[in-house]
């Protein structure tokens, strides 16, 4: 199966920058600013060699496009979701489109909710059935639509109330979603199990039950079929369930300082889990990562990815079908407020050392970078693209490039 990182989460780019301060909370700055050129970027590199540098962009759908999820299946095709709508009259909707040449072209984008969805996420399983979840706005409700084609989408059902859904598959192809639920006047997270692709769901499971915020969960299985529930609380915590019922739970040891946030949590070919997610350090944060050699049971100490001399959080990984991970998160230098970048770093000895982090967007900001590998080695990342070093234009644009080897660029299509 394949997912399309973490669940999505609440946060704007407004919190993007507050937290690059120390400051935590959630601020729309897309409603302050107005419209803002908000390009989309895919970038696909073989995950063995170096990591590659953009070059190269066309301009491929009009629009504001942000929350991008992709996956890559494990026939070779591209699966992308994306919210688009007009920060001035607050329209939103979820489209999707597919590729079937490695990012090459993408197929004319198909409507999947209108009326103001936000929180899109991607999952794939391994007969090629789609699923998309979102929460309908201003009602906090779970949505689910599926395709079989990629060319229609069922009518959307109600999963539970809550937000940030994500979801992965298991090899039996039984979906299981995760959320933040909301209980009095807390958060809590929650899990629910489909076997019937999506139609119908069984009753919501509550991970943690603690009176005090529970919030972005991710979600993975394992391949003996046990979920994993990363999610931030008082620190990174997993939970785990042999039975799909009853879970455990184990909190890692703090990252660096304070606040941990944000987790990102896959599994990999060999059977090994892997963890990242923000850490706060003397007012500046940082991507650590973890490594479980036991189904999740314990996990390493965490080690420190980015460098020490930029603010980094909103990490997302993947592993490639060779056992490389990969691993991308935006950052920002500190002199230029607004100003943040893409950056990617890989690991091929099981997360034991990386790849000194690569700089991948030109963009004038960048942010919610989103990373996925097909069972060619192809890696396909996609982001947010806020202008660029010379244009900070009105209006928004959906940018794709796309290349499944390093040694050259080209431009991607969507027709």
């Amino acid at each position: 199966m394949r997912v399309g990182g973490p669940c999505t989460s609440s946060f704007h780019i407004g919190e993007d920058i507050l937290r690059m301060f120390g400051l935590y909370m959630t601020v729309d700055l897309a409603r302050v600013w107005g419209n803002l050129t908000v390009l989309l970027l895919v970038v696909s590199a073989l995950a063995a060699e170096q990591p590659p540098s953009v070059n190269a962009a066309s301009r491929i759908v009009s629009g504001h496009a942000h929350a991008p999820q992709v996956v890559a299946d494990s026939s070779g095709i591209v699966h992308l979701v994306w919210s688009d709508g007009d920060a001035h009259s607050q329209q939103t909707r979820i489209l999707y489109a597919r590729s079937t040449d490695h990012g090459g072209k993408f197929s004319s984008p198909v409507l999947i909710s209108s009326n103001k969805p936000t929180q899109p996420f991607l999952a794939v399983g391994k007969d090629g059935t789609v699923f998309v979840l979102w929460v309908a706005a201003g009602q906090r409700r779970i949505m689910l639509a599926t395709s079989r084609d990629g060319l229609s989408f069922s009518r959307p059902v109600e999963i539970a109330d809550g937000a940030s859904p994500c979801a992965d598959i298991d090899r039996s192809g039984v979906l299981y979603v995760a959320w933040d639920g909301w209980a009095k006047n807390h958060f809590e997270i929650r899990m629910a199990t489909s076997s019937d692709r999506g139609k119908t769901f069984s009753k919501p499971i509550t991970i943690t039950a603690e009176a005090q915020g529970f919030r972005s969960p991710a979600i993975t299985v394992t391949q003996q079929g046990v979920p994993l529930v990363a999610w931030e609380g008082s620190g990174i915590s997993v939970s785990r369930s042999e039975n799909g019922r009853a879970f455990t739970t184990i909190t890692l040891p703090r990252g660096m300082g304070a606040e941990d946030h944000l987790p990102s949590i896959k599994v990999g070919s060999g059977g090994h889990v892997y963890l990242s997610w923000e850490a706060l350090e003397k007012k500046q944060y940082a991507i650590m990562f973890s490594r479980s050699d036991d189904d999740g049971k314990t996990f390493s100490a965490p080690a420190k990815i980015s460098g020490s001399s930029v603010a980094a959080w909103d990490p997302k990984l993947d592993v490639a079908a060779d056992g490389t991970i990969m691993l991308v998160w935006s950052s920002a230098p500190g002199a230029v407020l607004y100003q943040q970048y893409i950056h990617f770093a890989r690991s091929s000895d099981d997360g034991r050392t990386f790849s000194q982090p690569a700089v991948l967007s030109d963009c004038a900001s960048s942010f919610h970078p989103s990373i996925s590998a097909d069972s060619e080695r192809n890696s396909f990342l996609v982001w947010e693209c806020w202008g660029s070093a010379t244009d900070l234009s009105t209006g928004s644009d959906l940018l794709l490039i796309s290349e499944p080897t390093p040694s050259t660029i080209h431009n991607a299509t969507l027709h």
